[in-house]
């Protein structure tokens, strides 16, 4: 008794199952023939309005020497890149407005209208800024140093003015021993 019931109970639900992809089916099949109307949408015709083109260039100094590890950014966005080596780069806007910013350690930050330009050959020219000083820490750790417990110098420029030598770290071995 219990198992004609069982079996009675799963020929229902496999009825259940047909019914459910047929009807999904025929929907389906009706839809996919139904004429479209004017001004409906039709798959083939629509177009993103944020529409991805890419743009390419080239960020040279006054000299019209590449510099690499520029950072090429559009501008009120998170979309950015760095040049290459040969300072070319490629990055992907959005629409025609973008505003690319690029910038570089030691020379003007500079921002292009793209328009519909889609090659650059952008020429930074050099800043007027200098750098005080770099800090140079191990693994990007910055302390305080009084918290430190090993040995720290400092390097400036009077530290370097030594004669040309065979090598770059010879001036600085003989300078900062501890360097080594």
């Amino acid at each position: 008794m219990k198992r004609k019931q069982e079996v009675k109970c799963l020929l229902w639900m496999k009825l259940a199952f047909y019914q459910i992809v047929v009807f999904t089916a025929s929907i389906s099949i009706s839809l996919a023939a139904a004429p479209m109307k004017s001004g409906g949408i039709s798959s083939r015709t629509v177009k993103s309005k944020t529409a991805v083109r890419p743009v390419t260039g080239k960020v040279t100094d006054g000299k019209g020497e590449a510099i690499p590890g520029s950072t090429v950014i559009v501008k009120g966005s998170e979309t950015g890149t760095i040049t290459d080596s040969d300072g070319k780069f490629s990055i992907e806007i959005t629409n025609d407005a973008a505003i690319l910013t690029i910038s570089s350690i030691g020379y003007e930050t500079k921002e292009v209208s793209v328009g519909s330009q889609s090659i650059f050959n952008i020429v930074l020219e050099t800043s007027s800024a200098v750098l005080s000083e770099v800090v140079v820490t191990a693994l990007g750790i910055q302390r305080d140093k009084k918290a430190l417990t090993y040995a720290t110098q400092q390097i400036g420029a009077t530290n370097c003015d030594v004669p040309p030598t065979q090598t770059l770290l010879t001036p600085l071995t003989v300078r900062q021993q501890v360097l080594i």
